[in-house]
């Protein structure tokens, strides 16, 4: 019986997989690639310190950061996309880094991939859940103070209607870059990187 859960269990990211895919390549000019995560700019050592924001800007920010995950918990594609600049890019990565998942441009393009996997969840009657951790904000430039670089831990638990428990369903990095605009503050850049390679349209 374990053994048919496990395969029921790969099985079914296949399938979420599979219509996350086409609901992306559909959607417009959504980047598909093979090719490593774009985002160098913050390739830093994040074991060395910290320059951390204004006790006003930091609290900010960390709003901004939960308001995000409850926003994806929630499944409001329309909330989320207004947390993202116009020119930001989104970005989903495995094997560390190595291998580019997902990516996609502009609020517009984020909320259209949101929705399909938010459509997949409610059709299997799944309800996910993020926990956020261990976060750390870092002023790379103290004259660039409407910038700040964030790194956080990502666990997700995913509750199904076939059990009455939630499971584990993925581990990731967050890596972002928020910025000031018009007088508040936004994601100009996100990139989840998950810790299992197999997962692929399930990092949310």
């Amino acid at each position: 019986m374990a053994i048919l859960q496990v395969t029921k269990t790969k099985l079914n990211r296949i399938v979420l997989l599979a219509a996350a895919s086409a609901a992306l390549l559909c959607s417009g000019p959504t980047a598909w690639s093979q090719s490593g995560c774009a985002d160098p700019t913050l390739n830093r050592d994040w074991s060395a310190a910290v320059s951390n924001p204004g006790p006003a800007d930091r609290q900010a920010a960390m709003d901004l950061i939960h308001q995000y995950y409850w926003a994806v918990d929630e499944q409001n594609a329309a909330a989320i996309a207004r947390m993202f600049t116009a020119d930001a890019s989104y970005e989903v990565c495995s094997g560390g880094g190595s291998l580019q998942l997902k990516k996609t441009l502009g609020p517009e393009q984020l909320a259209t991939y949101l929705k399909g996997l938010f459509f997949d969840l409610q059709n299997r009657t799944s309800r996910v859940r993020h926990f956020e951790s261990n976060t750390l904000l870092h002023v790379a430039d103290p004259k660039m103070i409407d910038r700040i670089e964030v790194k956080s831990a990502i666990l997700t638990t995913i509750q199904r209607s076939d059990l009455e428990v939630p499971a584990l369903d993925y581990s990731a990095v967050m890596k972002a870059v928020l910025v000031r605009d018009g007088g508040v503050w936004k994601f100009s850049m996100m990139t989840l990187t998950t810790d299992e390679p197999e997962i692929m349209a399930r990092a949310r």
